[in-house]
Formats: C-alpha cells, sequence, structure tokens
C-alpha cells in the first residue's frame, strides 16, 4: 500500500516556505486531530501545499516507502540532542525540535509523544535545581519553557509559585541585610529590617535565614540598650530592651539585658539621690537640681520623693530672701497681722551645758551637737496681750484657766506666788488687768498650741511652737557661753531679770539676784523693752518663761540631730525655756530646762511662735 504523503514530509524535503512556531504546530495539530481523521488531514495537508482545488476528485498515488526510516531518523537525532542536554536549543537541532516534527508526521507516535514529556521533565527538573540553587532567573527561564510547549503540565504552576516567592524571599532578604547594616532595625515604619524578616516569614515560616536575621536584629539593639545603659539613659535602654524582646518573644539574652538595666538603674537612682541630698544639705541646689533632673530623666518611680526634694530646693530659694535677721509680717485672713517674725540663720551648736558649767543641772545633758540645714522664723518677741486677744475674739477659744476657773499670780505682798480664782489671760501678773503690750501669761502649752494652729490657718503659713533645740539657738545666739550676754552678771540691762537692785513697791527684794544688776522692772516688761540678742530676739532669755514644743524628758539623750521637737516621753508634761522676770540666775542661763502640765497655767509663763520659711 502507499500512504499519501503528509504535509510534514513535504516540509522535510525543503517545499515548505519556512518553519512554523512550534506552539503554533502543535495547536494546529491537536485542532484537526480532533475533527478529522488522519488521512482526511494528510490529504488536506497535501492539497495545500500543492494548491490542489479540493473540489477535484484526482488523489496522487505517492511512494511513502522511506517515511518510517525517516522519523526513526529524526527520533534519533532527538535522543542525541536529549542525551547531550540540548533540550530547546540551538534552534532546528535540539530534542524537543526534533520530537514535534515526528508528531507533525504521526500525531499518534508514542515515542515522540514521550520524548516531549521527556523534554519537559527535564526542564521542570532543572527549574528546580536551579530554584534550589537561587538562580531564580534560569529557573523563570526553564518554567518558560515548558509553557511555550506544555501550559498545562501538572504542578507547573505550584513550582512557577514557588519559585515567585522565592524571589520575593531572596528580595526581602537582600533589603534586611541592608537594613540591618544601616541600623534601620525597628524603625522608620515601612522601611526596617524587622518588617522584612517578618514578611519572609509569612511566606516561608521556617525560613532559617529569617530567624537567623531576627536573632541579629535582636542582638543589635540589646547593644544599644547596653550602650544606653553606660551612658544612663535607662529610658532608652528600657524601651530598646522591650523592642528586642517583641522580635522574637523573649530570650535569655533580653532576661539579661533586663537585669543589668536594672542593676545599673537602682545604682545611679541611689547615687543621684544621694547626690542631691547631699548638695541639699550643703547648699548648692544648682546641683541639687541637676542631680533630681538627671533621676526623672533616668526614669525614677518615686515621683513623690522627687516633687518633695523639689520643693525643699523651692523652700531654700524662698528663704534665701530672708538673711538672717530680717523680720516679715503675715497678714490675718479675718483682719490684722500675726506677730513678727525674725529669721534665725542655719547653723550648728552644742546643745545642753557642759559638766563643768556652774550651776548645770543633770537633765540639761548629754551635750548634743545639734544641726540646722536651713533657716527658719522665731517669734522677734513673746506672743502679747493683744496678740492672742484677736484670735480670742476670733475663734471663741476657751482656755485653760477659764475651764479650771484659776491661775498662779505674785502675791503684791511678797509671799509668793499663789492660785486665786478667776485669773485669765486678761490679767497681768499680779492678777490686774494686763496691757497689749505685755506678754500674754496665764497660758498653758495647750493654749499655746492651738494659737499656733490658727495663726496658721489664718495665714497658710506654717505656725508652730519651737522646738527645744530651736529655742536653745536662737537663745544663744551664735555663742556658747551660760548666758548670750556673757558668763555671769550683765554689764548694761539687756533683759528683765531678777537683779540685786529691783525693788517692788520700794521694799522688796530678790533672795537670789545677779549681783549689782537692775532693770527697774518686777513682773513682766512691756515686749521689746531691752535690746535684742544676737540674733535679732527680744526678751528671750528673760522676762517670761516660754512653752516649747517638746514632751518632757529627763536629758537630751533622745534629742533628734536635726533639731526637730521631742515627741516621745512625758507628753502630759512639756518643756519650758528661756530666763523670767521672777527666775534666779541659774534657771536664766542658756542651757537652763523647765517643765510644766501641758494644761497648767502662771503668771511666769507665756511663749512665742515659730514659722517655717
Amino acid at each position: 500500500m502507499h500512504r499519501i504523503l503528509p504535509v510534514a514530509l513535504v516540509l522535510m524535503a525543503g517545499l515548505a516556505p519556512g518553519p512554523v512556531p512550534i506552539a503554533v504546530a502543535q495547536d494546529q495539530n491537536q485542532d484537526q486531530a480532533e475533527e478529522t481523521g488522519d488521512d482526511e488531514r494528510r490529504v488536506r495537508r497535501l492539497r495545500d501545499s500543492l494548491a490542489i482545488d479540493p473540489e477535484t476528485e484526482w488523489q496522487p498515488n505517492l511512494d511513502t516507502s522511506n517515511l518510517d526510516a525517516e522519523i526513526q531518523r529524526k527520533l534519533g537525532a532527538a535522543e542525541r540532542a536529549f542525551q547531550a542536554g540540548d533540550l530547546t536549543s540551538p534552534p532546528q537541532a535540539n530534542a524537543l525540535y526534533y520530537f514535534r516534527q515526528v508528531l507533525d508526521v504521526d500525531p499518534q507516535n508514542r515515542d515522540a509523544q514521550q520524548g516531549v514529556g521527556r523534554v519537559a521533565d527535564q526542564l521542570v527538573a532543572q527549574a528546580r535545581s536551579a530554584q534550589e540553587a537561587g538562580d531564580r532567573a534560569a529557573a523563570v527561564a526553564y518554567i518558560e519553557a515548558v509553557k511555550a510547549f506544555r501550559p498545562n503540565y501538572p504542578g507547573l504552576q505550584t513550582l512557577e509559585d514557588e519559585i515567585t516567592r522565592r524571589g520575593e524571599i531572596v528580595a526581602l532578604l537582600a533589603t534586611a541585610e541592608e537594613q540591618i547594616a544601616n541600623s534601620r532595625l525597628t524603625s522608620p515604619e515601612g522601611d526596617n529590617a524587622l518588617e522584612s524578616l517578618r514578611a519572609v516569614l509569612a511566606i516561608d515560616s521556617g525560613n532559617a535565614d529569617a530567624q537567623d536575621g531576627l536573632q541579629r536584629v535582636e542582638s543589635a539593639l540589646l547593644a544599644r540598650a547596653q550602650s544606653a545603659i553606660g551612658s544612663d539613659d535607662f529610658v532608652e535602654a528600657g524601651s530598646l530592651i522591650e523592642s528586642a524582646e517583641s522580635v522574637r518573644g523573649g530570650s535569655p539574652a533580653v532576661d539579661e539585658a533586663r537585669t543589668a538595666l536594672d542593676e545599673a538603674r537602682q545604682a545611679a537612682w541611689e547615687q543621684r539621690l544621694q547626690q542631691a541630698q547631699a548638695s541639699i544639705r550643703e547648699g548648692d541646689l544648682d546641683s541639687a537640681e541637676a542631680s533630681l533632673q538627671g533621676l526623672a530623666e533616668a526614669g525614677y518611680p518615686d515621683v513623690d520623693e522627687l516633687d518633695a526634694l523639689r520643693a525643699e530646693i523651692d523652700r531654700i530659694r524662698r528663704l534665701r530672701a530672708f538673711p538672717p535677721g530680717s523680720t516679715l509680717t503675715d497678714e490675718l485672713a479675718s483682719g490684722g497681722t500675726a506677730p513678727t517674725i525674725t529669721v534665725v540663720p542655719a547653723g550648728s551648736f552644742t546643745m545642753g551645758s557642759p559638766s563643768g558649767e556652774r550651776d548645770r543641772s543633770e537633765n540639761e545633758g548629754p551635750t548634743r551637737e545639734i544641726t540646722f540645714t536651713i533657716p527658719f522664723g522665731l517669734g522677734e518677741t513673746e506672743v502679747t496681750v493683744a496678740d492672742f486677744r484677736r484670735f480670742v475674739e476670733a475663734t471663741g477659744y476657751v482656755t485653760s484657766a477659764e475651764e479650771t476657773g484659776e491661775s498662779t499670780i505674785y502675791n503684791v505682798l511678797g509671799d509668793g506666788l499663789k492660785t486665786e480664782a478667776g485669773i485669765t489671760w486678761r490679767q497681768d501678773f499680779q492678777g490686774q488687768e494686763a496691757k497689749d503690750e505685755e506678754p500674754v501669761v496665764h497660758v498653758s502649752w495647750n493654749d499655746a498650741k492651738a494659737y499656733a494652729e490658727w495663726l496658721a490657718s489664718e495665714t497658710g503659713q506654717p505656725y508652730r511652737l519651737p522646738s527645744e533645740a530651736e529655742f536653745e539657738y536662737a537663745l544663744r545666739g551664735g555663742t556658747d557661753s551660760p548666758y548670750w550676754w556673757g558668763s555671769g552678771t550683765p554689764r548694761e540691762e539687756v533683759e528683765n531679770l531678777t537683779g540685786e537692785r529691783d525693788r517692788m513697791a520700794g521694799r522688796w527684794e530678790w533672795p537670789d539676784p545677779f549681783d549689782r544688776y537692775g532693770d527697774d522692772h518686777w513682773g513682766p516688761a512691756p515686749v521689746k523693752s531691752f535690746q535684742p540678742n544676737p540674733f535679732g530676739l527680744y526678751d528671750i532669755g528673760g522676762n517670761v518663761l516660754e512653752w516649747v514644743a517638746d514632751c518632757y524628758s529627763a536629758g537630751h539623750a533622745n534629742a533628734p540631730a536635726d533639731g526637730s521637737a521631742v515627741t516621745t516621753g512625758n507628753c502630759g508634761v512639756h518643756v519650758l525655756k528661756g530666763g523670767g522676770w521672777a527666775l534666779p540666775p541659774a534657771m536664766s542661763r542658756s542651757a537652763s530646762r523647765s517643765s510644766a502640765q501641758s494644761d497648767r497655767s502662771t503668771c511666769l509663763v507665756g511663749f512665742r511662735v515659730a514659722r517655717d520659711l
């Protein structure tokens, strides 16, 4: 039998005008195979090639005895090209070209069909190898070659997607490397290594390069944190450690960094706090403020403590507006003014009396070194009758003497002190109407405290009773002698004291007075009748004994070193300080101290107020 010469054989004989594109030829073969049988298709191609009219019934009788030999020759050429690796190139001399030529002649040729499949398989394998080697361009080229003749190759789209993802991962990793090198670790937003690496892990959750990159980002952040710790920038260090922890969800390295931060921060806090406190004590307020600012910037958590120290600094600055010896007077909300306050300077002194001092009592020891780091205010004089009247009229206050109905006066017949009914703050030492300018007497410690509290509420300023240490420090006025004026009888009238030259009613005299001294007063004198002591305070070493804030104790063993009041011990009894118009010289010494029940009153005792500045 003779076969009709197919179009492909004519093409092999050189009659065709040129090669047909592979993909197009394949599509044509498939279409025609579906529409007609093989013989009909071959006839049609032959007619097309020879330009024969399809309506003519003439059929050529051609010799096809060499067709099988030519197919085998093409299959052999295809196999040799395949083994040589020439799958799709060079043009018209590659395995795919030869296999498709055979299929063009014989579409059902199993060897050629399998050969085309083998070419596709090999190209896909090469694509995978290129992908694994990181050569994305080659992998894409292999995929495109397969798509050109086998677009529906099983798994081809999946492989192409994998190659695309691999390309994205490679690009992201390269970007992350550049970002790490330029310290763009977690910022700015949209351009940092952490975002790039997380994008890689979103594509490939187990990507080792991305995991390694995260560890490097964490390490770089911790290195920055360590540098910040070294610069005492603990807020920045804490922020960096938090960022480092967020990179991988924490690690031993992050825990170690946080421990190092806590230890360094605590040490720096303690050092700066001590520096601030020392600077305040030394009066170096600028250094103190710098230390506090450093504490705040370092994240010191006790804001209340910092605020308290700043308030102390502000208070000291205000104090400097009041030089020692200057005075101030506060307005009362209900009208009038508070007693004038004298500024007592900061300083140190020895409280109590030395063991060798004449007339010393055991309760005046042991001596204590007391330091006042800042100035304070003390009444220039004792509180006067007029001052106390303003308080009573404003509040309706009832004194202890009014509650008990009695107080102690001095007997005009010279018999000494006696208790008498109906005596109140309105009377003087003899029970007569008191003058406004005289120190108020017949007031208890409770009355004095109530008056100081009223001053504080009326003025909005911190009025109070002075401590024993404050009173003795102010009384001494910078001296360490038994009296602020010296060691014995004053050479001039300095205080209202018991003097040898004083007389009452022209005939009574003191049994134990200061020798050769007289001040023309028997009983309390109007305030400011004598000269002030070295700190500018009047009547502090004479005139009347004065209440102070301290609970009584039999000595100074527990006296606070900062000069504050003693608030433990026998608080039903309080301390009395200062000399007095009816006291012997021994009780007018600066170290002398007396006591009385807190609700008792007498014509010998008054008080003055203190004020924090």
